[in-house]
């Protein structure tokens, strides 16, 4: 299992990743992916956005990784290099999915040790904000599992649906 900055050449594998979560009726797969489209422009974004460019209003910068094993794409990290005002109250620096196929296998605790290293290493950051809903008790697990701890949980009005928040390495403060 390898875990790489997305490229425009993983397109294809992608969509395929995409298309297998959509049939599991995953909704809200990859970030911003409606506001494009096709996939290589959506991609074109990402490479942007990674290196700072083309932001758009309140989005900050930040980084796709793709997990893949053998050649297909089984899960997908995006690791915000900071946070705006929204991102600290409801989601974080960190989110991660994985492919429906290959759920339970251990791929999304390695992607999570995975992003605190990178966030680290790459965009200087001590500690990470992670958050997951509060009924998912995979999710809950895999973020205690690499040091996650619990700061809050918060409820969204319009859903009634609950959250929680954890930081990895200290909390912003550290």
């Amino acid at each position: 299992m390898q875990i790489e900055l997305v490229k425009l050449s993983d397109a294809d594998a992608l969509q395929r990743y995409e298309a297998a979560c959509q049939k599991a009726q995953e909704t809200d797969i990859l970030p911003f992916r409606c506001r494009y489209a096709d996939m290589n422009s959506f991609l074109k974004a990402q490479i942007d956005w990674h290196n700072s460019r083309h932001l758009p209003k309140g989005i900050v910068p930040s980084s796709l990784y793709v997990c893949k094993q053998e050649g297909e794409i089984v899960g997908t990290l995006l690791l915000r290099h900071e946070l705006n005002p929204f991102l600290r109250q409801y989601i974080g620096h960190i989110g991660y999915r994985v492919h429906p196929l290959y759920r339970k296998q251990g791929i999304a605790s390695e992607m999570l040790q995975q992003a605190v290293i990178l966030a680290k290493q790459e965009y200087g950051l001590p500690a990470v904000m992670v958050s997951c809903r509060s009924d998912n008790i995979a999710s809950r697990k895999t973020i205690e599992h690499a040091g996650g701890i619990w700061e809050r949980r918060y409820q969204v009005p319009e859903t009634n649906e609950a959250f929680d928040i954890f930081w990895i390495g200290g909390n912003e403060n550290d």
